[in-house]
Parts: C-alpha cells; structure tokens; sequence
C-alpha cells in the first residue's frame, strides 16, 4: 500500500464524506463509514509519524547547537593561546629569526585608536568618519501598537499561529 500525504488522505475524506450517507435512503454507507475511519486513522498515524520526526530533528539540532558551542570554546580557547604565544614571543625576541622550520620577524604597521569617550564629540565633528545604523527595535513597536491603539504608518501588528511540539 502506497503511503499518502496529509493532502492526499485530506482529499480522499472529502470523496468518501460525499458518499458516507445514501442520498436516497438518509442511511449510513457502512463501507464509506469504515474508509472513512480508516482513512481517520491512517491521518492520525502520519501527524504523529511527522510529530515524532519533528521530536527527533529538535533533539539532533539542539546536539549541533552544544557541539557548536564546544568548538566555538575551543577555538576562542586556541585563538587566545596563540595570542598569548605571539605576545611572548614578541617580549623576548630581540631581532628575527629564521631556522628552516619557522621564520619569526617582525612588520611594521599602524592603527588607529579612538577614545570612547570622546565618540560624541568626533561623530559631530567628522560625521564623514563614523557609520551610523538604524535598526528598528521590533518590541518597541508592538508595546506601542498595543499601549496607544492608535496605527503606526509602515508599522502593523501581525498575528500568527505557532505550531508546538513536545
């Protein structure tokens, strides 16, 4: 027996509904009343085949999620180690060095630090220099669509339907 869709087994209910109660007699078709249960159950089999699939993909995302977490500290970890290493080196290297496993030198280069502070003070000065990013605050918005009542143009409240599985 070939497997249906949700869809498919949607659409084979609505055939059988159609001829469930004899139109002539006002009676109940027994073999479309038990393809009707039987096509009832087979749906509930595959919601909860599809729910337990979901239940399965959750569990393997949150097990990529940790393992994520675990590399990611693990590489801040390395990358702090050889930043530490570097700093070492550079305290106690006097001229470069070069072996024919590794070569260590030096390059000159130049950055550029800013006072925090004085952030205000440069932005209004040299507006040309500092990037300035509006980023609407989304709770912001629905506190005050729902405090005032009153539309905001280009702002609207949207409600949704969130399907849960546990």
């Amino acid at each position: 027996m070939k497997s249906l869709s949700l869809y498919q087994i949607d659409e084979e209910i609505q055939e059988v509904l159609e001829y469930v109660i004899n139109p002539e007699t006002g009676e109940l078709n027994p073999t479309a009343e038990m393809e009707l249960e039987s096509l009832n159950k087979e749906k509930l089999q595959k919601i909860q085949n599809i729910g337990l699939y979901f239940k399965n993909l959750a569990a393997f995302q949150n097990e990529l999620r940790a393992e994520q977490q675990r590399l990611a500290a693990l590489r801040k970890q390395t990358e702090r180690r050889m930043e530490w290493l570097k700093n070492y080196l550079a305290d106690h290297l006097d001229e470069p060095i070069k072996t024919a496993k590794v070569s260590i030198s030096f390059r000159k280069s130049e950055s550029v630090e800013i006072d925090e502070s004085r952030l205000g003070n440069l932005a209004r000065d040299y507006p040309q220099c500092v990037k300035t990013e509006i980023k609407p605050i989304k709770a912001e918005f629905k506190r005050l669509l729902k405090a005032s009542g009153v539309g905001i143009d280009g702002v609207r409240l949207i409600e949704k339907r969130n399907i849960i599985i546990k």
